[in-house]
């Protein structure tokens, strides 16, 4: 510790007042000034103060202004046992410099879904998210919400079951996108419960519902119905496919969907059953995409179908349909899975013993010229 510069008060004769010469050390300016005071009991214990002051807590807290002292006793007022004054002053600080990239939650999820290439529902699903979500976090910036703010949301719009692990797995992509750009260094879905929740098994397409929907689909909607029921794609990945990955006239025919083109990022060899191969034999228009419908085309083709033929729809449930049949007739699950292009477990959970491979073999029975089973299925 430096050396304590001593104060001694003296008397000013001629102003009758204690004086006490407060060194550059001690000054709050860093300038030599004096301190007067009427007698000399209250000038030593100025003095005591001071050195006091220096001795506990450093030579730089004597430079602390009346009002400084004031507002630093104040703060430790409101702090009580929170933490000391430095952590405190630290964490401001931190939080000041947090501010400087922080962004809201909607404007997390704009960002977001204008930044990934998504579909249009997926992105129409993310500012429904945010709007529902935003207004529970009020003017917090994300790098201010915690798992608590999350969970309190959820409970409070009753979000249940399988919606609540969907919907902290797409707040919890969003935030993770978020860490990466510095909008935030945590991530707060971490500490969101999962909840536990026993899937049912998809809904799958009645066998008669399959033919009367590919035999009456329109030459615009039929490609769609194709690729989704009878070669088992992702509705995303049957929209982008081009003619060019398709192979109808090798041994064994085939489609190729590229890394870029399915939803997993991995490259996949799709075999052809003979049933799908003569019916993309049938497809006339082969330039370009094969599928020509966008979202809303599909939609359309979709309520067409229902309001025509009253056959019921759920999300998925061509695919659905697809791999259920293609696991039935085959009784491989390495197969199939490769064939679906998931996952062993998914494959197992929700496509073994779906359904009979008597209704198997009726499916993939369903051709343009109506052949049987015997000559159809290998």
């Amino acid at each position: 510790m430096p050396r304590i510069a001593k104060l001694t008060p003296t008397h000013d004769a001629k102003r009758d007042r204690w004086v006490l010469n407060i060194p550059p050390s001690l000054s709050t300016d860093g300038k030599r000034r004096r301190e007067y005071f009427t007698s000399r009991t209250v000038a030593r214990k100025r003095a005591r103060t001071l050195t006091d002051q220096v001795i506990d807590y450093g030579i730089a807290t004597a430079k602390l202004t009346p009002t400084q002292h004031a507002d630093a006793l104040e703060a430790l007022n409101v702090m009580s046992d929170a933490g000391t004054l430095l952590q405190a002053a630290s964490l401001w600080v931190k939080t000041k410099e947090a501010q400087k990239t922080a962004i809201y939650f909607h404007e997390l999820a704009v960002q977001y879904s204008e930044a990934r290439e998504i579909t249009p529902k997926y992105a129409r699903r993310i500012i429904s998210v945010s709007n529902r979500f935003s207004p529970f976090f009020g003017d917090k910036f994300t790098f201010e919400i915690t798992h608590h703010d999350i969970t309190d949301a959820l409970v409070a719009l009753k979000v249940d079951g399988n919606w609540w692990n969907e919907t902290r797995a797409l707040i919890r992509t969003m935030f993770k996108w978020g860490k990466l750009r510095g909008y935030h260094q945590h991530d707060p879905t971490e500490s969101v419960e999962k909840k536990k929740h026993v899937k049912a098994r998809p809904e799958i397409m009645p066998v008669h519902d399959c033919e009367k929907l590919i035999r009456t689909a329109d030459e615009r909607f039929l490609p769609y119905v194709i690729l989704t029921l009878l070669c088992g794609m992702r509705g995303m990945e049957a929209r982008r496919i081009q003619w060019e990955d398709i192979d109808l006239e090798s041994k064994t025919p085939t489609i190729y969907l590229g890394a870029g083109l399915s939803k997993t990022g991995v490259d996949r060899y799709i075999d052809l059953e003979p049933s799908a191969v003569a019916w993309l034999n049938q497809l006339q228009d082969r330039d370009g995409l094969v599928v020509k419908l966008g979202e809303w085309g599909i939609s359309q083709g979709i309520k067409k179908a229902n309001k025509d033929h009253g056959i019921k729809w759920q999300p998925s449930i061509l695919r659905h349909t697809a791999c259920s049949m293609h696991f039935a007739l085959f009784q491989d699950a390495n197969r199939s899975t490769a064939w679906a292009g998931h996952t062993l477990s998914v494959n197992l959970r929700h496509y073994r013993r779906a359904v009979t491979k008597e209704d198997a073999i009726k499916f993939w029975s369903i051709t343009p010229d109506g052949r049987t089973a015997a000559a159809i299925v290998a």
